[in-house]
């Protein structure tokens, strides 16, 4: 089961939103706590959960492509493109064919 902000919140006595604060690098929270935070964090080899995140945000980092043919090099080319360059920041990379 993956670490949670709950178990790092109990763990460092904290509540979660310090603890969300913390790992996001937003003001207001004493640097004291925060190295104690990231270190439990570490610990517990936590990591986000990127659809609850997507979420809460509004925002899922995903990028889609839908093509009508990969076999059409136009198609390939582009495809192969997009995921070299910007969009390579994109979390998730989502690439469909519709014939």
């Amino acid at each position: 089961m993956n670490a949670t902000l709950k178990d790092i919140a109990r763990e460092c006595a904290v509540d979660t939103a310090t603890v969300s604060r913390a790992l996001n690098a937003v003001n207001g929270v004493r640097e004291e706590t925060r190295q104690k935070v990231l270190a439990v964090a570490r610990r517990l080899n936590y990591r986000p959960n990127l659809l609850a995140k997507g979420l809460a945000t509004g925002r899922s980092h995903t990028l889609a492509m839908i093509v009508s043919d990969i076999r059409n090099p136009f198609f390939a080319e582009l495809a192969r493109g997009a995921k070299m360059q910007p969009f390579r920041r994109a979390t998730n990379w989502c690439f469909v064919t519709a014939t």
